[in-house]
């Protein structure tokens, strides 16, 4: 039988929340379930589960989509200032575009495998993101 939080809601349930809140809520309602969770919770998936759910995302958004593609075309367009060419940069936009639709898709599809998982009380390891949680934060001791 699966353990259950202190509002009387399996743990499995409030995990795969977490998950979805994270991937299609923003991150108000996130934070608000992972700071009540890291605070009156005391089960330890549950909480590495939460948190894990804002790494995922935070790697996914500003590193992958917003940090690294996004900045191709900005990149170009410096050189093209600095060379002083006038190269067309339509099709690199929309390759660039194209690759921030598959990240975006993928990220989807991860979250809603991760809240599947959840249900069951189960996760997906990833590597570098459990490492990181494992490593720097000190709340599953």
């Amino acid at each position: 039988m699966m353990e259950h939080t202190k509002l009387g809601v399996s743990v499995g349930l409030v995990g795969a929340a977490m998950y979805l809140l994270t991937c299609f809520g923003g991150y108000t309602p996130a934070i608000i379930l992972c700071g009540y969770v890291l605070l009156f919770e005391t089960n330890h998936w549950l909480r590495q589960s939460c948190v894990k759910a804002l790494v995922l995302d935070l790697v996914f958004v500003f590193v992958f989509v917003s940090g690294t593609v996004g900045l191709i075309p900005r990149v170009l367009s410096w050189i093209d200032t600095l060379v002083n060419t006038t190269l067309s940069y339509g099709s690199i936009n929309e390759i660039v575009d194209i690759i921030q639709v598959a990240i975006a898709i993928l990220n989807t599809a991860l979250f809603l495998l991760l809240s599947v998982k959840a249900i069951k009380g189960k996760t997906i390891e990833i590597p570098v993101v459990d490492g990181i949680i494992k490593k720097y934060v000190k709340i599953f001791n």
